[in-house]
């Protein structure tokens, strides 16, 4: 009877459409055997589950006026009414996040005559010059606060528009340009890394939202889930 009606209410939303991940399968452009959507979502959603924060997946229909973070990423594909509901989060106090790739078309599959990242400019305070796809095996470096991250496969050439620079390219020809920034709660990763940036920039948006996390953070392939005063331990 303790555990009956309970439930867990979680505080991050990854945004997953399925739509979404039709239109990038369709693409004749970028990196074409290296898309990888559904890889970065995982990239995405690892750095909650390795600390025990619950997250819900979700697409753009959903409501997400209950949560502290949402997380967007590649999200290509941006339908009517999304931005508005964006742009009312993030006035709420909420936090974005999106990354290269976004903001490219509509539901239509149509693209935004402005260029990317589309209705998401304003939001982001910034514009996609050009997408640069790299070779097999070649990468570029990105420095953040003393650490550098690889980049491989996908790079925005980005043009801050009042967006704050977090992080910038510290090699090829687009040295010193921006590669992740900041605009107020609105946040844009512009470059594909193995994973690590998003470790780093999830873990201290973790501890300045203050996100609640299990008690129990087990060995990898292990989670705890809260139900009321009980938590359940999955293999």
């Amino acid at each position: 009877e303790c555990v009956k009606g309970a439930e867990t209410r979680n505080k991050v939303a990854i945004i997953y459409d399925t739509e979404n991940a039709w239109a990038i399968e369709e693409i004749q452009g970028y990196k074409m055997n290296k898309k990888n959507y559904h890889e970065t979502l995982v990239s995405s959603y690892a750095p909650f589950y390795r600390r025990g924060i619950g997250v819900d997946i979700v697409d753009q229909s959903a409501d997400i006026s209950s949560y502290s973070l949402v997380v967007a990423p590649m999200l290509y594909m941006v339908k009517a009414g999304f931005t508005d509901k964006v742009k009312a989060f993030i006035d709420d106090g909420g936090v974005f996040v999106t990354t290269y790739m976004s903001g490219i078309v509509d539901e239509n599959d149509l693209a935004f005559l402005n260029g990317a990242p589309g209705p998401l400019e304003d939001i982001l305070g910034l514009r996609v010059e050009e997408t640069d796809s790299l070779a097999d095996g070649r990468t570029n470096r990105v420095e953040m606060d003393g650490r550098s991250y690889i980049n491989r496969d996908i790079s925005d050439i980005v043009i801050s528009e009042g967006a704050e620079v977090l992080a910038t390219y510290s090699s090829s020809c687009y040295a010193g340009t921006p590669a992740l920034l900041r605009n107020g709660n609105a946040y844009y990763i512009a470059f594909r890394s193995d994973g690590s940036l998003e470790d780093d920039l999830f873990s201290r948006l973790s501890s300045e939202l203050s996100l609640p996390s299990a008690p129990f953070k087990g060995e990898k392939g292990v989670v705890g889930v809260m139900r009321g005063k009980y938590m359940f331990v999955f293999n």
